[in-house]
């Protein structure tokens, strides 16, 4: 028998090799990780930013269409909240906008309430459904502000990673009537 000629390929793994392997797979996985986390939370946060700006952009966009075709239109503060009521020339319809609390069934809840009523009185602004909640008085300014024949509006949404301010100012295209039998 010959005697067998021991290789470098028959030594095999070794303990240090093994444990060097693990650590290093294991601050791998580790880097890959907080990488995936950091980019789940950015998209959340990215998407929750979009969605509030979406929502802003749909309740200026009702607030300009309906100034836009006023013909009558009223701002009021009171103390629970901002109210803009407006009769529009869509067919003598009656909008109207509040911002304030709102209590539900769940507590109270400061958010967009509006209501819509084509040719009637519109009801007192607390009995409104809720239409756009987490939307916010600005502190600096208010919810809604009127010179003459033109509204400025500023409002900011609360979201879990930052707030969304919207703000718009539109003017009136129709000359003001008298009268509003909306309320």
């Amino acid at each position: 028998m010959t005697p067998r000629v021991k290789s470098a390929n028959d030594e095999g793994l070794g303990l240090v090799e093994l444990i060097i392997a693990i650590v290093v797979s294991g601050i791998v996985v580790a880097a890959m990780a907080t990488i995936f986390i950091n980019s789940w939370q950015a998209q959340k946060d990215v998407l929750s930013v979009s969605e509030a700006t979406n929502r802003g952009q749909f309740v200026g966009s009702a607030i300009e269409k309906a100034v836009r075709n006023a013909v009558y239109m009223d701002v009021a503060t009171g103390v629970d909240g901002v109210t803009l009521r407006v009769r529009t020339s869509l067919g003598a319809e009656c909008q109207g906008f509040f911002l304030g609390d709102v209590t539900t069934a769940d507590g109270v809840v400061t958010s967009v309430s509006t209501i819509s009523n084509s040719g009637s009185l519109l009801p007192e602004a607390s009995s409104w459904p809720v239409w756009e909640p987490a939307i916010v008085l600005d502190s600096a300014e208010s919810f809604i502000a009127r010179t003459g024949n033109t509204v400025s509006y500023s409002l900011v949404i609360e979201t879990d990673s930052a707030p969304v301010r919207i703000d718009g100012e539109v003017a009136q295209r129709t000359i003001p009537t008298g009268g509003h039998p909306c309320w």
